[in-house]
């Protein structure tokens, strides 16, 4: 059908439009509503699947990336009330709680802030790490389970928590009063929709806050290929959302489903707010200006040196219209399409000509699998500075300073 074609087509003339340029950072100035956003790259083990910036665990440098990142944000022009707070990885459980409430405590020195979330791998999480971080004051937490299947895990390169760990640690969560969601991922190699559903079913047992699901993302340097295709994937979520939906979860995303008014979707809100981002690889978006922050090898030396530099490119007004689509497409409501101009426009025509888009703006069954694949399409093909080289005006001039 010739609308995904076509999408993806203005989509991918859009993100060839978009370059970076290695400079010094401009001051970003805030908004009235804005989110901030702390990465945290350290890794115990590498998993292969996993496309987003990431480092092996090392102490030395953990002690000064705290060191740094303080700095960043003492640095930084935020002020005001940030709508959301989210730190990610990385892992970011492989901090202490006493230096991620070190980040913390500068964050709410420059901002007011009423919830605050935080990523979690099992792996490696302890119910005395939960209970220090209730009492640090973190409010929401995001266990990245991914598969339950043991046999699953073990071909990512992950560690097989069983349910029971699983389920022990939720009850934990749940215990100390925080907000849970739990992440699954369907496409794993290995993995098959049968084992998919039973992950779904064991959650729905578990009764977290909140359950995220994301097809197999495939971008930089992920080593490993899904295990079936797109079309099979969207379909095993839709499947899925049918079981969450009659659990008594309200969809709040293409890929989230949620209990009460509260949400955990880094996703969703990135494309809502600006955004601050802090630590190396974060990216920042305030009104036309986007800043990418550099490895953590340059961020530290820039720390040292008393810099503060990234990878910076103008937010265009087509860029800036794909991005409001993109939020659009994700919470599948287009009842108010009225600000589009271009390109999104005659996609959006395009959309409800050929049945994606009902009368009243909610997007038909074969809407809301365009709205996975185009989400999927997105996340996998923007432009970012330190996976996409060839996009960074002055590279060469980025790579001295490694040397």
């Amino acid at each position: 059908m010739l609308v995904v074609p076509t999408s993806k087509r203005f989509l991918k003339r859009s993100f060839d439009k978009t370059t970076y340029k290695f400079a010094d950072k401009l001051e970003l100035v805030v908004n009235d509503e804005f989110g901030i956003y702390v990465h945290i790259p350290f890794c115990r083990a590498l998993c292969n699947f996993c496309p987003f910036y990431k480092e092996p665990y090392d102490f030395g440098k953990c002690s000064k990336y705290v060191d740094a990142i303080v700095s960043e944000i003492e640095k930084s022009s935020i002020e005001g009330k940030a709508s959301w707070v989210y730190f990610g990885g990385g892992t970011p459980n492989m901090l202490t709680v006493h230096q991620l409430a070190k980040i913390k405590d500068a964050i709410q020195k420059k901002v007011k802030v009423d919830s605050i979330g935080i990523e979690l791998l099992p792996d490696v999480l302890t119910p005395e790490y939960i209970r220090e971080l209730r009492l640090a004051k973190f409010t929401k937490v995001s266990i990245g389970v991914e598969s339950l299947n043991k046999e699953v895990l073990r071909g990512t390169g992950r560690m097989t928590p069983g349910r029971k760990e699983i389920a022990n640690l939720v009850k934990e969560v749940k215990y100390r009063g925080l907000w849970v969601n739990l992440d699954f991922m369907i496409g794993l190699p290995g993995q098959d929709k049968k084992s998919f559903l039973d992950d779904i079913g064991a959650a729905m047992e578990m009764d977290p806050s909140q359950v995220t699901i994301y097809p197999f993302i495939e971008m930089g340097k992920v080593k490993t290929q899904d295990a079936m295709p797109d079309k099979d994937q969207y379909m095993a979520i839709e499947e899925a959302s049918q079981i969450l939906m009659k659990a008594g979860y309200a969809r709040t995303g293409i890929w989230a489903f949620s209990k009460g008014n509260d949400v955990y979707d880094l996703l969703r809100d990135e494309l809502a707010n600006d955004c601050f981002g802090f630590g190396p690889g974060a990216f920042s978006i305030c009104g036309q200006q986007k800043i990418v922050n550099p490895d953590l090898e340059v961020y530290l030396k820039d720390f040292k040196d008393g810099k503060s530099r990234g990878f910076v490119t103008d937010i265009t007004e087509e860029i800036n219209d794909w991005q409001k689509f993109a939020r659009k497409l994700y919470d599948m409501d287009f009842t108010d399409t009225s600000k589009f101009v271009k390109e999104p426009k005659k996609v959006i025509n395009l959309l409800k000509k050929s049945g994606f888009i009902s009368k009243d703006g909610k997007l038909t069954d074969k809407g809301i699998i365009y709205a996975h694949d185009i989400s999927k399409m997105i996340m996998e093909s923007q432009p970012y500075p330190l996976r996409d080289t060839e996009k960074v005006e002055n590279y060469e001039e980025y790579q001295k300073l490694k040397n």
